[in-house]
């Protein structure tokens, strides 16, 4: 569990969900993390509890779109120790009036636009941008872009969401392109239905999704945070440039397989 014990690692998005368990499983596995997010009082009750449990954190005020934090966010981690070996760019707007805000194409509105893709895709340019010099120097890096399988085919809704998590994936083919060779790798996961203590997901919609996945559970954080960690560590050294789907089997399929499994078994998928 300690292979990772001479990484330095900023997760963003940190304060609850899937970046707080991130944040906690690559400081179970000896990096050193910075626990970023613009809720700075969430950030310190996780950096505290990492440190609770023998790890090595520290909070960090960030909101992801503004680039002065990135700068600072980034000298501050660096100054503290040393370097920065893994970014996991994981911070998205997904407050209230997003959600509400966020429908279709005709009834959106633009200020929720504006505001998706200034938290989803700036915050994940500028956090590559300011990461990979200090990457550069130390010949060797790894940023990991949340995407979302939202940004992987079309839907009814969250326009703005979904082409934001479709964003993510050229820019992580971007840099892994243009900075493979100077040591550099860059992968996008695509978290499918994540169920943790903010979820607000409807019932019907849990059920719907759940009854199109390969697998019958739902997925947690600390599924999210497993890939993550591994995709730091020297195990995915030549891993680079692609999108993974961790979403139990949700978009390995063709749209109508529960119909099928429901005509071929004779019963009804939930």
């Amino acid at each position: 569990m300690n292979q990772l014990h001479d990484r330095v690692a900023i997760v963003t998005g940190a304060a609850s969900g899937i970046g707080a368990a991130c944040a906690a499983e690559l400081a179970a596995r000896g990096a050193k993390v910075g626990v970023a997010d613009i809720d700075e009082a969430g950030a310190r009750g996780i950096a505290s509890a990492i440190q609770s449990s023998g790890g090595v954190a520290e909070a960090i005020m960030l909101d992801v779109s503004d680039e002065n934090q990135w700068a600072a966010a980034i000298s501050k981690v660096t100054g503290a120790w040393g370097g920065l070996h893994i970014l996991h760019n994981n911070a998205a707007a997904v407050g209230d009036d997003v959600l509400r805000g966020d429908t279709a194409i005709v009834t959106g509105q633009v200020d929720i636009w504006d505001k998706v893709n200034a938290v989803n895709l700036r915050g994940v340019m500028l956090g590559c941008k300011h990461a990979i010099p200090t990457m550069i120097e130390q010949g060797t890096g790894v940023i990991i872009n949340s995407s979302s399988t939202s940004g992987m085919w079309g839907g009814a809704t969250a326009v703005a969401y979904a082409a934001s998590k479709s964003g993510i994936v050229s820019v992580t083919q971007h840099v892994a392109s243009r900075y493979g060779h100077q040591g550099i790798r860059c992968v996008a996961i695509a978290p499918g239905m994540i169920i943790n203590e903010h979820s607000s997901a409807p019932s019907w919609f849990v059920q719907m999704v759940r009854r199109h996945q390969c697998l019958t559970q739902a997925g947690s954080p600390q599924d999210i945070a497993n890939v993550v960690a591994f995709l730091g560590s020297d195990d995915a050294s030549f891993l680079t440039g692609v999108l993974i789907p961790v979403d139990g089997g949700l978009s390995c399929h063709r749209p109508w397989l529960a119909e099928e499994l429901e005509h071929e078994l004779g019963t009804t998928q939930t």
